[in-house]
């Protein structure tokens, strides 16, 4: 039934030839991007087990220094445990085997140096006793006496996080074992100040997961046509406490941190620069300094929980999310002084940006555009990303891995011919290293060759 809402849905928003060839991709597999194939066969039946871990106790020497049973610095920081991780859930009465399975799955993290600061809003005291039954002294109970939404009670959370880093996990989500010591991997060898992971969906019984996200290296132009980095994000502390959650943004409220989180990296390279004597050049986002300052941990480490309740089963009731992240991403352009006009894409969730006067005249940080050669219906060629030939084979009226296709996004190379640049401009192995080549889903070339 939730998919035949869904279809109606669809079908009063768009109009029936975009919700015929909607309805054709789910169906046609020899009409698939790479990305589908690749995560076609995703999703068969698991046993509980694959997704619960056990619990993994501190020896009775780190318990020994906890005062008044919790801690109040990082319980470890040596060679093997080098960056505290404190993870924030807001939660509000929760089904009580959901919000103890979130807890178990921190408690069964391979990595032990973190810190749970749960911020609870709920009247009851019913997930007070459940946190309080682990006994962990890693585990912070913040009792909030009102419910003032998401990102106020998520900022209630907040000051009482004593790690290098700070992430979030959704009151009913789940973490899987080695998400910590994978996401602390990527800090240490790059030095970070936001990592990100892949993740998945999994039932409300986690009898099954589906919907794998699998994202690229930070995208800029990826982010912005909807929060395809979402779970599980980590930020440095001090850049994180600057932030925080802004109310008027809830339902994308983790958008709009994400977001001017970028901004705050993009100043922190401003002033780098001006330290070393460049010019500030504020706006540009240099793809090679991202590279480093925004990591990516390419494994599925955070299973999203799909019930009834949740944004991931019923998207459909949450268009105030939606225009939530449409103004998140207007303020996004609006602190950079760029003329834009962000709109709503047929795909709920999804944005597209125009650029006035021109895209060339406004990001100087894009070196070129690029797009797909169509023939016999389908795209023959196309742009690369991470290795992968994207869109090749694939009907040119679909629109991809989470409608990539029909989004502009950064990617690696294209073919020559699929290339344009802006007039004038010398395109250097630095410049191109520096700077992006953007993939625009308009840009068709008909390629008219014979063949088979």
């Amino acid at each position: 039934m939730k998919y035949w809402n869904r279809t109606l849905s669809y079908l009063k928003r768009n109009g029936p030839v975009d919700t015929f060839w909607a309805i054709a991709e789910r169906k046609d597999e020899t009409g698939m991007d790479q990305w589908q194939r690749r995560t076609k066969s995703y999703g068969h039946e698991i046993k509980k087990q694959q997704l619960l871990f056990p619990v993994i106790n501190l020896s009775p020497e780190v318990l020994e220094k906890a005062e008044g049973g919790c801690f109040k610095s990082p319980v470890l920081t040596d060679d093997k445990h080098p960056v505290c991780v404190s993870i924030v859930v807001p939660a509000y009465e929760t089904k009580k085997e959901y919000f103890c399975q979130m807890i178990e799955s921190v408690l069964a993290q391979t990595y032990i140096n973190w810190q749970l600061v749960i911020a609870d809003a709920s009247e009851s005291e019913r997930l007070s006793k459940a946190a309080a039954s682990y006994a962990d002294p890693r585990i912070t109970y913040v009792h909030l006496t009102m419910n003032e939404g998401i990102s106020d009670n998520t900022n209630a959370g907040i000051p009482h996080a004593y790690g290098d880093y700070i992430g979030f996990l959704d009151h009913d989500d789940i973490l899987a074992p080695d998400a910590l010591s994978e996401v602390v991997k990527c800090i240490t060898k790059t030095g970070a100040l936001m990592v990100y992971t892949d993740e998945d969906k999994v039932s409300a019984d986690l009898s099954e997961r589906f919907e794998p996200n699998i994202k690229p290296a930070f995208n800029l132009d990826l982010l912005l046509t909807n929060n395809y980095i979402c779970h599980f994000t980590v930020v440095e502390a001090g850049l994180m406490k600057k932030l925080g959650f802004r109310y008027e943004y809830d339902g994308a409220q983790d958008y709009d941190m994400i977001l001017r989180a970028v901004l705050g990296i993009e100043w922190e390279r401003t002033e780098e620069s001006e330290r070393k004597g460049g010019g500030p050049g504020f706006g540009m986002f240099p793809a090679d300094y991202f590279r480093s300052k925004v990591g990516h941990v390419p494994r599925i480490l955070y299973h999203w929980r799909a019930h009834e309740n949740s944004t991931a089963d019923n998207p459909d009731t949450k268009r105030y999310a939606y225009e939530a992240g449409k103004r998140a991403l207007e303020d996004f352009y609006a602190q950079l002084d760029w003329d834009t006009e962000v709109r709503n894409t047929k795909h709920l969730g999804f944005y597209e940006t125009t650029y006035y006067p021109d895209l060339f005249s406004v990001r100087k940080d894009v070196w070129g555009i690029c797009g797909r050669s169509i023939r016999h219906g389908r795209v023959s060629e196309g742009p690369v990303l991470g290795g992968v030939k994207l869109f090749e084979g694939m009907n040119y009226h679909y629109s991809g891995y989470l409608h990539r296709a029909a989004l502009p996004f950064d990617v690696d190379k294209a073919p020559a011919h699929l290339i344009r640049t802006r007039e004038g401009e010398q395109i250097t192995g630095e410049r191109k290293a520096g700077g992006r080549l953007l993939y625009q889903p308009g840009f068709l070339v008909r390629d008219k060759r014979s063949g088979k």
